[in-house]
């Protein structure tokens, strides 16, 4: 029912709550991919954060080569994968989904794909940009997992 930008969080606010039995960490898609995740919850609102959100982490792994990293968001529309090793297989269109560590995200949610792979020389990790599979300036309507524990 609204979206917000407020202080660190980006957030989308939503028009259930415990009432519906939404819980705080719940996972939140669309048919395209990884939106985010409940991080507060009244009677009958919560608040989502948004996969784009400079403080969002999420477990992945490269759906091809099974290559695990950690997506966060880098700013503007690209988000990056994480904790790469440069001896890694990862290639420009490979799919990034959600590897299932974690209690929070159940393995294969779309989070999206690899648009370019550079290393640094002095670096330990390859720095991989992802694009994400949702288009946040579009969202209208979410589906929230509930079943997840």
């Amino acid at each position: 029912i609204g979206k917000r930008k407020k202080g660190f969080i980006n957030d989308i606010i939503l028009n259930v709550g415990i009432s519906d039995s939404i819980k705080k960490n719940m996972p939140l898609v669309i048919a395209s991919g990884l939106v985010g995740k409940i991080y507060q919850v009244g009677k009958r609102r919560a608040s989502a954060q948004l996969l784009i959100d400079q403080n969002f982490r999420v477990s992945s792994i490269d759906q091809r080569s099974r290559v695990r990293g950690i997506v966060a968001w880098k700013g503007g529309e690209f988000c990056v994968m994480n904790e790469v090793p440069k001896r890694s297989d990862v290639r420009i269109g490979d799919l990034v989904v959600t590897s299932g560590y974690g209690e929070i995200f159940p393995p294969g949610l779309k989070i999206g794909k690899i648009i370019k792979v550079s290393e640094s020389p002095r670096g330990l990790f390859k720095e991989i940009l992802v694009k994400p599979a949702v288009d946040f300036n579009r969202l209208e309507e979410v589906l929230i997992i509930t079943g997840v524990e």
